[in-house]
């Protein structure tokens, strides 16, 4: 299938919002010390967008096949909405480097057993379904969030035969050094500066081969959010 992701146009006087709501605190002042906050209703927007082939040389890196990065995917203020988005949600799961939400259900050797995706990250799928990174048959049904601080990262791995193999990851806040390893050899074979806001995708044998993962190396106040959005083929009743 040909693959195309939506570039951002410039912001038009009635852009086509496709919102979700999410609960945030309020601001500092806007409730008497100590009382309960309930949260309040945010309206997250991305803008209008076009279609256009992307998973091409344009965006294409070089040394690795099947591999493909787009910078500015998403505009400051929809990478600050989404961010407020992510950190309002009471889903967090503390692991010893790093905290995670998983949305979609949980795989398991034998598939997945569902559960409803949220309206906002639903918006984000419509939005690289409509781009064609992924088509509506291989929709995304499953994103797993990640936070990193002060510089630590994931061990090399891979993601498995549970999912399809193709995966697109949304990268918000500090940049990140991002490896494909050798599997035999654990050598790096790749590193990718990740910037803010950016989208990076593979498939193929980058995905199938490859080993990929984050270096862990000291970078106090250094703060990052993924979302790593895939599809589990098999659904567990």
């Amino acid at each position: 299938a040909r693959h195309t992701l939506l570039q951002l146009e410039q912001p038009s006087a009635t852009p086509r919002a496709l919102p979700f709501s999410a609960r945030a605190s309020p601001s500092p002042g806007t409730r008497a010390e100590g009382q309960r906050s309930r949260g309040s209703t945010r309206l997250f927007e991305l803008e209008e967008r076009v279609a256009c082939t992307i998973l091409d040389e344009r965006h294409a890196v070089g040394g690795l096949d099947h591999i493909w990065l787009i910078p500015e995917w998403l505009r400051a203020g929809e990478a600050d909405g989404l961010w407020e988005c992510i950190n309002s949600q009471e889903r967090w799961e503390t692991l010893r480097h790093r905290r995670l939400q998983n949305w979609g259900g949980k795989p398991v050797a034998g598939g997945m057993v569902p559960e409803p995706l949220p309206d906002w990250l639903e918006c984000l799928i419509d939005a690289l379904v409509g781009a064609e990174v992924f088509d509506q048959a291989h929709r995304p049904n499953h994103v797993l969030i990640n936070e990193y601080k002060d510089g630590n990262g994931i061990m090399a791995h891979q993601d498995g035969p549970v999912y399809e193999p193709m995966v697109a990851i949304l990268s918000l806040g500090s940049r990140t050094d991002f490896q494909f390893l050798e599997p035999n050899q654990r050598q790096v074979a790749l590193e990718l500066s990740v910037p803010p806001s950016s989208l990076l995708v593979f498939c193929g044998a980058a995905y199938d081969h490859m080993l990929h993962g984050i270096p862990t190396e000291p970078k106090p106040g250094e703060h990052r959010i993924s979302l790593t959005f895939r599809r589990v083929p098999e659904i567990v009743p």
